[in-house]
């Protein structure tokens, strides 16, 4: 049985994608919905679907809570153009991964980080249910790159286990379970874009910095390339009203610093300007809008116009560059 979300609940509030499924293709459906394309093949002794499957947002973060109720073994690899990192935790029973060259047995005690770009593959016991987080790849990189207030050249790529017993582990746990709360309650972090940013890069910094990953090393290096305050205020600012028209004098103006130190700023730090770093996030806004869109009541006309793109030859020029397709090729992917 399939519930369709409600589209008169608040942003973020719980969503349910699929509830009880009985069918293999239904249950992929659901899940590719919600987190992102993969294969699935049941494997063990024949047990009746228990699916369940229901998400929420913050910010650009998505949270499922997603069970099987048998066992199956989930195939994700790059030919599926997934984009997401995800961070699974099982709240019961297991799960074993194997990731690259990493396999580990993933409990509640211990979550697994998974890159996109390598090929993952992810048997579930039949009694395991799970929270999935997902975080856009994108955004996630932008984060690092802002912290580390330099370009990252290699994709990041995590130590596929993540300890949740103690220290940045117990610190993650904690959010993931504030971030549940959150959704269930449809409280000030769903209300207010400026707290969902900022819960958005506590959980990215959490995980950038009590995860070790392939860039690890360059937290250790002397805090004087990092990005001054007004860079970092002028993006906080900036992911905080993406939907707003905004410009480099208002910017500036927030940051506290006149206009042409912002643009020397960027420049120097992040290697763009100020208006490039904005219409950046537009356009991954409007990537995830035309992925989740109902093309019942938009377009990717009213999507682009939402997110500031007032003339749309340019636009389309623009995501092409940006996603390698054009947008109406996106908008059609889930359909």
């Amino acid at each position: 049985m399939s519930a369709a979300a409600d589209p008169a609940a608040a942003p973020g509030a719980w969503q349910v994608a699929a509830q009880r499924v009985t069918e293999l293709d239904e249950i992929r459906a659901a899940v590719s919905g919600s987190i992102e394309p993969h294969g699935i093949e049941r494997i063990g002794r024949p047990r009746p679907f228990d699916a369940h499957n229901k998400f929420g947002e913050i910010g650009g973060l998505r949270l499922v809570q997603l069970r099987y109720g048998v066992d199956v073994m989930i195939d994700r690899h790059e030919t599926l153009a997934t984009n997401g990192v995800l961070i699974e935790t099982p709240l019961t029973g297991h799960s074993k991964t194997t990731s690259g060259r990493q396999s580990v047995i993933s409990t509640p005690t211990l979550a697994t980080v998974l890159a996109p770009h390598l090929p993952t593959r992810i048997h579930y016991s039949h009694d395991c249910e799970k929270f999935v987080l997902r975080i856009d790849r994108h955004r996630l990189a932008r984060h690092c790159e802002a912290l580390l207030g330099r370009e990252l050249r290699r994709p990041l790529e995590f130590e596929l286990g993540f300890d949740l017993t103690g220290g940045a582990g117990r610190d993650w746990l904690q959010l993931m379970h504030h971030m549940q709360a959150a959704i269930e309650q449809e409280n000030l972090l769903l209300r207010s874009p400026l707290a969902a940013a900022q819960f958005e890069q506590l959980m990215m910094t959490t995980l950038l910095l009590g995860q070790p990953h392939n860039h690890s090393e360059l937290f250790q290096q002397p805090q004087a390339t990092l990005a001054p305050f007004y860079v970092k205020r002028a993006e906080a600012y900036i992911e905080a009203n993406l939907d707003q028209p905004l410009s480099v004098a208002e910017l500036a103006a927030q940051a506290g610093v006149s206009a042409r130190s912002l643009q020397a700023g960027f420049q120097q730090y992040r290697g763009t300007t100020p208006m490039a770093y904005l219409r950046e996030l537009r356009l991954q806004r409007v990537h995830e809008a035309l992925l989740s869109a109902d093309p019942q009541r938009s377009s990717v006309t009213d999507i682009a116009l939402q997110w500031g793109f007032g003339h749309l030859g340019k636009f389309s020029v623009a995501y092409k560059q940006r996603f390698g397709e054009s947008p109406s090729t996106t908008f059609r992917r889930w359909r």
